[in-house]
Parts: structure tokens; C-alpha cells; sequence
């Protein structure tokens, strides 16, 4: 291979590459972080904590949460799936349930999960093929595929995406997890395909002839 084809194959790699940081950018950009805090002090959410903490323990329960979620769902029962989902993602104590500190994660996190309802409506009609609920690990790594274009994951990093994404321990992906796994994996593919750029030009850089100067008289 000349020079000029090897550097007009390094600039099109480069460009691939840079376009699939943009679009997965683009993307990311119309996705909300579920860790958001809604701001404000614990004084915002006393009311709350007063009106829904019935038995006084300084927590909110999942049936205690599911009322509020509730209130801030227009009278519309939230799924045992999402309040756990929130309890999970907000409860930093590890208590199994929400204190006033953590109220503020929960509110951004249902609101995040609201907004979200269209994303993850057409990724589950997409890939839960079985009509299941929830996405295997075929499934996963069939998604997975899809959002690295088209490259896809070893069985090794789609166990990590669910050991990540998977709140509930069922070993697989449910509707209300497909956001987090999403957002994960466009961080985990970033780093994997970098990886693999490097280590494929350090592979050519090698195996080209060392270049040199001769003399001849």
C-alpha cells in the first residue's frame, strides 16, 4: 500500500469514527439522566414527607412512593416495575426506601422516566420480539449492535451491560431499564471502539516496512 492510500484509509477511518461520536452524541442529547436531582431543600419536600410518611419512620416505602408517583402522574398508578426502578436509582442509603434527601432523585428520575416513554416504547417493540416484557441477552446484544453500528459486543461486555442496567436481578433487561442500558452502553461502546482503533493502527503501524534512506554510488 503507497503513502498517499495508507493516509487517505487513516483519514476515512477517522471520519467514520468521528461521525459515529456524533450521531451517538446526538442521540444522547434528546435522552434525559436519570441521577438528576430536582433542586431544593429538604424544606421543599417536608410537605411531602409529612402528607405521605403515614407510619412516621422518615422514609417512604414503595406503597408510600407509588402515592406520590402518582400524584405526579395524574392520578395514574404508576407499575410496581417503575416505583422500584426509582427506589433503586434514588435510595443511596440502601434502606429499600426514600428519605427526604433522596426525594429530590426520585421526583427527576419519574419525570426522566415519563419523558422517556416514546424511546423506550419503540425500543421494546424493536427487540422484545417475544412479547415478554423484558429483553434477553440475544436481545441485548441485538440492541447493543444496532447503537454501535452495526458492530457488535462480545458476550462478555453484554453481561456487563446487564449486570449494570438490571435493578430488578432478573438477568435481564425490563422495559422501565431499557434507558439506563442505553445510556450505559453509549458510554462502554465509546471506550470499547477507541480501544480497538488504537490497538488496530498500532497493529499497522507495525506491520509497515521501517522506512529508510540509501545511498547508492
Amino acid at each position: 500500500m503507497g503513502f498517499a492510500d495508507a493516509m487517505m484509509r487513516n483519514t476515512s477511518k477517522h471520519a467514520h469514527a468521528a461521525q459515529r461520536g456524533k450521531r451517538r452524541a446526538a442521540l444522547e442529547a434528546k435522552m434525559h439522566i436519570y441521577e438528576v436531582k430536582i433542586q431544593g431543600s429538604s424544606s421543599t419536600w417536608k410537605p411531602l414527607m409529612d402528607s405521605f410518611d403515614t407510619d412516621g419512620t422518615g422514609t417512604l416505602d414503595a406503597n408510600q412512593l407509588k402515592q406520590i408517583l402518582k400524584l405526579w402522574n395524574e392520578g395514574i398508578d404508576p407499575s410496581d416495575e417503575q416505583v422500584a426502578f426509582i427506589i433503586s436509582i434514588a435510595d443511596e442509603s440502601g434502606q429499600g426506601s426514600v428519605n427526604i434527601d433522596e426525594l429530590g432523585c426520585a421526583a427527576g428520575t419519574w419525570m426522566a422516566l415519563k419523558d422517556d416513554q416514546p424511546f423506550i416504547n419503540e425500543t421494546m417493540a424493536k427487540y422484545d420480539t417475544d412479547k415478554s416484557g423484558s429483553l434477553n441477552k440475544d436481545q441485548v446484544k441485538l440492541m447493543m449492535t444496532d447503537l454501535n453500528d452495526g458492530i457488535a459486543p462480545d458476550d462478555e461486555t453484554v453481561d456487563l451491560l446487564i449486570s449494570v442496567a438490571d435493578h430488578s436481578k432478573t438477568g435481564e433487561i425490563n422495559r422501565t431499564e431499557v434507558r439506563k442500558a442505553v445510556q450505559e452502553w453509549y458510554g462502554m461502546a465509546a471506550l470499547m471502539n477507541d480501544r480497538k482503533l488504537k490497538e488496530k493502527e498500532a497493529a499497522e503501524r507495525k506491520a509497515q516496512p521501517q522506512g529508510g534512506c540509501c545511498v547508492t554510488s
